[in-house]
């Protein structure tokens, strides 16, 4: 009885390892696809390619972050800030799902968003160099923003009246 269940036991395990294995195959090669499209400039094909891999398996970052990618390079900035945001949930220490996030949210003019999650990204790696740089960045355009507020299309301050 016990030799019985001791090989039913590593049979078990050897076909869960055989099975995690194949699983693990078939992502890796979705997520190949999604990069062979993206190399290519085909987003569109490249967005799909990533979803499936998100959907066999929902919590590997990288796929939110090359879909997040591939959403930007279509100027739809909303989804690569959701993707890219997800991708900073499951794997907080992976400095690249800050990136994107406040790139994205760069692009929406968010600014003070994206000064806030490339600082969470500063507290995990204070010395990367790209969110240092993004960061200024961001700084110099809220900056140049909140300079323009109040003032005309000709750059001129607007009357109390009108602003």
């Amino acid at each position: 009885f016990f030799l019985i269940l001791i090989f039913s036991f590593l049979y078990s395990f050897y076909c869960l390892s055989f099975v995690t294995s194949w699983a693990g195959k078939i992502m890796a090669e979705l997520k190949a696809k999604g990069n062979k499209c993206y190399a290519a400039g085909d987003y569109l094909q490249a967005i799909e390619w990533y979803t499936k891999a998100i959907d066999a398996n929902p919590n590997e970052h990288t796929f939110y972050s090359n879909r997040s990618a591939a959403y930007f390079a279509l100027n739809k900035f909303e989804e690569s800030v959701d993707d890219a945001r997800q991708c900073v949930r499951i794997a907080p220490k992976w400095i690249k799902g800050y990136y994107r996030t406040a790139l994205s949210m760069k692009e929406l003019l968010l600014f003070e968003e994206a000064e806030e999650i490339l600082l969470k990204g500063l507290t995990v790696e204070p010395n990367n160099r790209d969110l240092k740089d993004l960061l200024t960045n961001v700084r110099r355009e809220l900056s140049e923003m909140q300079t323009k507020a109040g003032r005309g299309a000709d750059g001129k301050p607007l009357s109390p009246a009108a602003a």
